[in-house]
């Protein structure tokens, strides 16, 4: 079935693990591909640190998004069974966790986004979100 929540194509992401260190032991012909493909697609596209505009019809997505979402789809096959507990977690109003040391903040959190995904998609961070800006005084 072809890819229809995509950046890319499943062959564009096969192509791109072949040159990817470590990423022969998840991005293999088992793994569930277009899955995670289509769900790195959303968590990238809707993500409210993010703002995207679609290219004209015909037109690519800039290489710099396809990797983006090569990385997370890689991410969500190697993290997402933790991701969901911590989700879980959350959802039950935990809000500290003393044994792995790690605090959650109150409110509704956006999908994780891999550091290999957010150093590519910096150019696409909507003003302000989390960005400090040093004002002339």
């Amino acid at each position: 079935m072809a890819l229809v929540y995509t950046f890319c194509t499943e062959a564009e992401a096969d192509a791109y693990f072949l040159g990817r260190y470590g990423s022969d032991s998840y991005w293999t012909s088992g793994a569930d591909k277009e899955e995670a493909l289509t769900t790195a697609y959303r968590q990238i596209y809707y993500h409210k640190e993010y703002e995207f505009t679609d290219p004209a019809s015909g037109v690519e997505w800039a290489s710099v998004i396809k990797q983006a979402q090569y990385e997370q789809a890689l991410f969500i096959l190697i993290h997402q069974e933790d991701l969901d507990k911590r989700v879980g977690l959350q959802d039950q109003g935990v809000r500290t966790a003393w044994d792995v040391k790690e605090g959650y903040a109150d409110g509704i959190k956006s999908p994780a986004i891999c550091l290999a995904a957010k150093e590519l998609l910096k150019p696409y961070r909507k003003y302000g979100m989390g960005l400090k800006i040093d004002m002339p005084s």
